[in-house]
C-alpha cells in the first residue's frame, strides 16, 4: 500500500468489538502511528455455560402456561356445551359433591358402551373422557427422546385391550387398581367418545344429534398445527432471492452423493501416488447410490461397486449417503416408486413434506395416489431426511449437471456461477448499512455492534482504506460443532489424567508438578504403540521423559502454521534434528525400503494424521491465504458484511482481510505487548482487563501479508518458533511499545448500556396469603427442610410426624429424609409440605381471584433501574425500581415527598464520575443493584472484566451519593459526555 493511509484492525468476539485504526505515512510500507483504539463491550445472547438463550427458562415456562390455559378452555366449552344441552347438572356449590352423586367415571364410561345411562352420567362420562385426550404426535414436531417410551406403552395397551374382553379404553381402566399414569393414544379417546355417543344416541335422539357431536368433538380433540417456519429457512448461496431446498428433494439428495463422488480418489499403498477416478468409474457409483439397498455405503460397498483391490487406499472418512428419499418409498411402496415419472415422485415427496396433519396426508394418499391402506399407514410413519442443502433447487438444478460431468462442487458451481468465494454486495457505501437478516443470535448481535462502531469510526476519521479482523474461536462455531469441542475437551482431560497417573506410577511424580509437554509426549507414545512412527525404534516408557524423546510438527510449523494435536507425533532428538524443516516424504521419500516400512507403521494411526505423514506437497501460499481468508461461516458472514464499504475488487483481500488467532497470539509474545497489561509479565495475557482487546486490534492491524512471510521465514530457521524462543521479528516502528501504553491509557472502555426491560420479572415460586400481615405460607419439598423450618410447618399433624423422624435419626435430616415420608394412614407419601415465611409485602406482587382479592403472591425477580433523589440539604437517596414495575405501561413511581426531587436513574452499565476519598475524579460502570429495604449498589472501574467481587477495586456506591458529581454516558469510541437528567 502506498500514499498516506488509515488501517483499522477489529478483533470481534462474543461479546467485545476491539478495534485500533493505525496511520501509515506516504511513503511507508506498512502502519506507523497509532491514530485511536479502543473496546466496546456488550452483553451475551446465550449463557456462558450452556450456550442455550437466555429466554429459554422463561419461554418454556410460558409454553407450559399457554398448554395449561388451553387444556382449561377446552374442559370449560366442553363443560358448557354439555350444560346448555342437559347433559350435566347446573352446579352452584362444589363441581365435585355434583359430579359425586352421578358415579364413578371410570364406570360410567365402561357402562355407557352397553347399557342405557341418565344425561348427567352420559355428561360426566364424556367430561371425564376429554379430561384426558391422549398422545397425538404431529408429524412436523421434533421427535422426543420419550417417544419410544409412549409409543411402546400405547402398543402395550392396544395389545392388552385386543387380549381381553374390554372393547374401549375406559372400559379396560375400569377393571385395573391402577388407573392413572397410563400413555393413551388420542384415537383411544376418539374412538371410545364415538361409541359411548351412538349407543347413548339410540336412547335419546332428540339430545345426541350429530351437530352436537361434532361440536363436542372439536371443543375437545382440535390440535392446532404447529406454526410455519418457511419464514427462518435461510437464503441460497448463489440465488438470494430464493429459500434453500429441503434436503429430502431428491436433487439435493443426488448433489451431495455427486459431491462426494467427486471429492474420492484412489491411492496406491505402494507408491502413495493419489489416483482420481474417472467418470466411467463414478457413473456406476452414481448408479448404485441411487437405486440404494441401504442408506449408507461403506468403503466395502464402493471398492465391490468400483472393483479395486487392497492394493488401493480411498480417501473415504465416513459413509456416503445415496438417494436415501427414494430409498425410503421404495421400502414402503416398492416398484410403485420406479414406475412415477419423475414429476410425480417429486410431487410425492412434496406432499409428505409439506402436509403438516394426518388426516388430509391419508386423505391425499388414498384419494389422489391411490395407495393401499398398509402402504398409507406406513407412508403417515415416513420420516424423510431433515434439513435443507445450502443452495436452492434453481441453483442445484444448474450446478448438478456439471457435477454430472465430474466436476468438483466449487469447479461446478464457480462454471455456472464465477468466483463466488466470499461472495458479497459491493455497494461502496458511505457507512455500514444494517447487518442481513440471520438466525444466529450471536453472530447478529456481533454484527449490529461492529457497525455501530464501524460507522462512529467513518464519522469521526474517515471510512478506513483497508480492514483486518480477527475472528474468536466461540464465535465461529455453531452449536453442534460446540458440542464436538466440548466432547474433545472432555476426551483431552481424560487423556491428561490418564498421564499423570502413568507418571505418578513409574516415578511416583507430584500430578501437579507433570508438565503439559510430557502429558503430550504421553498421548502421542501410546498413539504410536510406544515406536517412533519414523523409524520404528521402541520408546521405553521409563525415558519418555528424558530430552531423547521430541514432539515433532510433522509438516512443519514455519511452513503450516498447524499446532494442532493431529500436526504432532512424537520422535527422538536424532530423528527430529534429521528432518529439520522437511515433511516426511521429503525426508525419507527418495528411500523405496525405508518409505514402504513407514507407511506400514502409520497405517493404524487417525486418517487425518496418517494423510500428513503422506503429504507430498506443502503449498505454502495457500497456508498464508487461509490465515488470511478463514471461510468458517461467521467469518464469512462479517467479512461479506464489511465488504459493503467498498467497490467490487478481483482481490478479495484487497480491502477486508481475515486473521486467524494463532499468530496474533505469537507477535503479542515477541514484541511483549502483554506486559503493558500484565504488570511485566510478556507470557500472559491479562484478560482480566477489558482493554486487551484493543491490544489485540492493533496486532492485527500491524499483521499483514508481509509480516506473514516474514514469520514463516524466520519460523523456518527456527521449528520451535510455536514454544516462543524466537526473537527475530522486528518492531514495528521505534518507540511502539511506548506508544501503544500511551494508547491503552487513553482508551475508555464503551460498555453497551442495558436500560431495555428484558428478564425474568417474577420469581417462580408462589406464596399463599394468611391473615397475619407480612406472613405468608410456601410449598417445599420435604428433603429441603432447615431445623428452624421445621418449627414453621402449617399443618400440626405433619409436623409431629416430621418432627419424630427428625428425632429417631438425632437431627441428621439427610439421613431422616433418605426415606418417604408418610401421613398417619401409612399409605399417603409425604413429599411437599407447606411452611409459614415472613415477607416484605413490598417485594411481592398479588394476584387476583375472580372476587377481586389476592389470593396468592410472587417476589419480585430482579431490578430494573434505582432512581437517585435528592433534597434542598443536599442529602441523597436511592429507591430501587423493580422489573416488573418498569415493563407496566401506565406504572408511576411512588411518591417520595415534595422535598425530594430526581437526580437521574443508574441502570446496569451506566457511567458515574465518583471522587474518591483522595479527591480524585474517577468513572466507574454500575456492574448491578440489589436489596429490599436496604439498597446496594455496585459498580466497579470500566477497565475491569471480571464480575465477582474483589477487595479495593469494587466500590459500593448506596454510602457515598454524595460523591457522585454526575453522571456520564458513553459511545461506541468511548468518548464520554455528561448524561441528561
Amino acid at each position: 500500500m502506498t500514499g498516506s493511509q488509515m488501517i483499522l484492525g477489529l478483533d470481534l468476539g462474543v461479546t467485545s468489538v476491539g478495534w485500533a485504526l493505525l496511520g501509515q505515512n506516504e511513503g511507508s510500507t506498512s502502519p506507523n502511528n497509532i491514530v485511536a483504539t479502543g473496546v466496546r463491550i456488550f452483553p451475551a445472547t446465550i449463557e456462558d455455560k450452556t450456550a442455550a438463550p437466555k429466554n429459554l427458562k422463561r419461554r418454556t415456562a410460558r409454553g407450559g402456561r399457554r398448554v395449561l390455559r388451553r387444556k382449561q378452555q377446552r374442559r370449560r366449552k366442553v363443560k358448557a356445551l354439555l350444560t346448555a344441552n342437559g347433559l350435566l347438572p347446573e352446579i352452584n356449590g362444589s363441581p365435585e359433591k355434583a359430579f359425586d352423586v352421578l358415579g364413578c367415571p371410570y364406570q360410567l364410561r365402561a357402562r355407557g358402551v352397553t347399557e342405557k345411562l341418565e344425561p348427567h352420567q352420559i355428561g360426566r362420562a364424556l367430561l371425564h373422557l376429554i379430561k384426558r385426550r391422549g398422545f397425538k404426535s404431529n408429524r412436523k414436531s421434533a421427535k422426543s427422546k420419550d417417544d419410544g417410551v409412549v409409543y411402546e406403552e400405547i402398543a402395550r395397551i392396544r395389545e392388552e385391550m385386543a387380549n381381553s374382553e374390554f372393547i374401549t379404553l375406559g372400559a379396560l381402566l375400569n377393571s385395573k387398581e391402577k388407573k392413572r399414569k397410563q400413555y393413551t393414544h388420542r384415537s383411544m379417546i376418539e374412538d371410545e367418545f364415538d361409541q359411548i355417543w351412538a349407543t347413548q344416541a339410540v336412547h335419546y335422539p332428540d339430545i345426541l344429534t350429530a351437530e352436537l357431536c361434532e361440536a363436542i368433538r372439536h371443543a375437545a380433540f382440535y390440535q392446532r398445527p404447529i406454526a410455519s417456519q418457511r419464514g427462518l429457512i435461510g437464503k441460497c448461496t448463489f440465488e438470494p432471492g430464493k429459500k434453500r431446498c429441503d434436503m429430502a428433494r431428491q436433487d439435493a439428495q443426488r448433489m451431495r452423493y455427486w459431491q462426494d463422488i467427486n471429492n474420492l480418489k484412489l491411492q496406491d499403498v505402494k507408491t502413495l501416488d493419489w489416483i482420481e477416478l474417472t467418470l466411467e468409474q463414478k457413473q456406476p457409483l452414481a448408479n448404485a447410490l441411487e437405486r440404494l439397498r441401504k442408506q449408507e455405503f461403506t468403503e466395502a460397498d464402493l471398492r465391490k461397486v468400483l472393483k479395486i483391490s487392497d492394493d488401493m487406499r480411498i480417501n473415504l472418512e465416513k459413509k456416503i449417503k445415496g438417494n436415501t428419499t427414494a430409498y425410503k418409498f421404495t421400502k414402503i411402496i416398492g416398484s410403485k416408486w420406479d414406475d412415477m415419472s419423475p414429476e410425480d415422485q417429486e410431487l410425492l415427496t412434496t406432499d409428505i413434506i409439506r402436509i403438516e396433519d394426518d388426516r388430509p396426508l391419508e386423505n391425499r394418499l388414498r384419494n389422489h395416489w391411490k395407495f393401499t391402506d398398509a402402504e398409507i399407514e406406513k407412508l403417515l410413519k415416513l420420516e424423510l431426511e431433515p434439513g435443507h442443502y445450502r443452495c436452492s433447487l434453481r441453483a442445484i438444478r444448474k450446478i448438478l449437471p456439471k457435477m454430472m460431468e465430474g466436476l468438483r462442487y466449487d469447479e461446478a458451481a464457480a462454471a455456472v456461477y464465477g468466483d463466488h468465494r466470499g461472495a458479497a454486495p459491493s455497494g461502496d457505501f458511505d457507512q455500514l448499512p444494517p447487518p442481513p437478516q440471520m438466525r444466529n443470535p450471536i453472530v447478529r448481535k456481533a454484527l449490529g455492534e461492529m457497525r455501530k462502531v464501524i460507522n462512529a469510526i467513518i464519522r469521526e476519521y474517515g471510512k478506513p482504506d483497508q480492514i483486518r479482523l480477527e475472528m474468536t474461536r466461540e464465535l465461529k462455531l455453531t452449536k453442534l460443532q460446540k458440542e464436538r469441542v466440548n466432547k474433545q475437551i472432555k476426551a483431552n482431560e481424560a487423556a491428561n489424567r490418564e498421564a499423570v497417573d502413568f507418571y505418578f506410577r513409574l516415578h511416583g511424580i507430584d500430578p501437579d508438578t507433570v508438565s503439559g509437554t510430557d502429558k503430550l509426549k504421553y498421548r502421542l507414545a501410546k498413539e504410536a504403540n510406544w515406536v517412533s512412527p519414523y523409524s520404528g525404534t521402541p520408546i521405553p516408557p521409563e525415558d519418555l521423559m528424558s530430552d531423547r524423546w521430541h514432539i515433532d510438527h510433522i509438516i512443519p510449523y514455519s511452513r503450516s502454521f498447524d499446532d494442532s494435536y493431529m500436526n504432532k507425533t512424537i520422535c527422538s532428538s536424532d530423528e527430529n534434528n534429521e528432518k529439520l524443516n522437511r515433511t516426511p516424504f521429503e525426508w525419507m521419500g527418495a528411500d523405496e525400503t525405508k518409505w514402504y516400512q513407514f507407511g506400514l507403521r502409520i497405517n493404524e494411526f487417525p486418517f487425518g494424521k496418517k494423510r500428513k505423514f503422506e503429504q507430498k506437497e506443502v503449498d505454502e501460499s495457500k497456508m498464508v491465504n487461509r490465515m488470511l481468508s478463514d471461510t468458517r461461516y461467521i467469518c464469512r458472514e462479517a467479512r461479506a458484511y464489511l465488504k459493503q464499504l467498498y467497490p467490487a475488487h478481483p482481490d478479495e483481500n484487497k480491502y477486508v482481510q481475515v486473521i486467524a488467532g494463532g499468530a496474533t497470539s505469537k507477535l503479542r509474545y515477541v514484541w511483549g505487548i502483554n506486559a503493558i497489561l500484565s504488570d511485566g509479565d510478556i507470557d500472559v495475557k491479562n484478560r482480566w482487563d477489558h482493554r486487551h482487546h484493543a491490544i489485540d486490534a492493533i496486532v492485527i492491524a500491524l499483521t499483514d501479508r508481509g509480516l506473514f512471510q516474514c514469520i514463516s521465514r524466520l519460523a523456518a530457521q527456527n521449528e520451535e518458533f510455536h514454544r516462543k524462543e524466537l526473537k527475530g521479528i522486528e518492531m514495528p516502528w521505534e518507540g511502539f511499545l511506548d506508544d501503544v501504553k500511551t494508547a491503552m491509557d487513553a482508551v475508555v472502555v464503551s460498555h453497551a448500556p442495558t436500560r431495555r426491560v428484558r428478564g425474568q420479572l417474577l420469581e417462580e415460586t408462589a406464596y399463599g396469603a394468611t391473615s397475619v400481615p407480612g406472613v405468608y405460607v410456601v410449598k417445599k419439598p420435604v428433603a429441603s427442610l432447615t431445623t428452624p423450618a421445621i418449627e414453621k410447618l402449617v399443618d400440626p399433624a405433619i409436623k409431629e410426624i416430621v418432627a419424630r423422624r427428625v428425632a429417631e435419626f438425632e437431627g441428621d435430616l439427610k439421613k431422616a429424609f433418605a426415606e418417604p415420608l408418610f401421613h398417619k394412614n401409612g399409605k399417603t407419601p409425604i413429599r411437599n409440605v407447606r411452611l409459614y415465611v415472613t415477607m416484605s409485602p413490598e417485594t411481592l406482587v398479588g394476584i387476583k381471584a375472580r372476587d377481586g382479592k389476592d389470593y396468592k403472591f410472587y417476589p419480585l425477580a430482579g431490578n430494573h433501574h434505582v432512581d437517585i433523589y435528592e433534597n434542598a440539604e443536599g442529602d441523597r437517596k436511592a429507591v430501587l425500581v423493580p422489573r416488573f414495575y418498569a415493563a407496566q405501561r401506565n406504572w408511576k413511581p411512588a411518591d417520595v415527598g415534595p422535598e425530594w426531587h430526581k437526580l437521574f436513574a443508574l441502570h446496569a452499565n451506566d457511567y458515574v464520575e465518583f471522587r474518591g476519598d483522595d479527591g480524585e475524579l474517577r468513572v466507574l460502570r454500575i456492574q448491578k443493584m440489589s436489596g429490599g429495604g436496604n439498597v446496594v449498589i455496585i459498580a466497579r472501574p470500566l477497565n475491569d472484566a471480571r464480575t465477582e467481587y474483589v477487595s479495593g477495586v469494587v466500590q459500593q456506591l448506596q454510602a457515598h451519593l454524595k460523591k457522585i458529581t454526575r453522571k456520564l454516558q458513553v459511545d461506541p469510541l468511548g468518548r464520554l459526555t455528561t448524561a441528561s437528567s
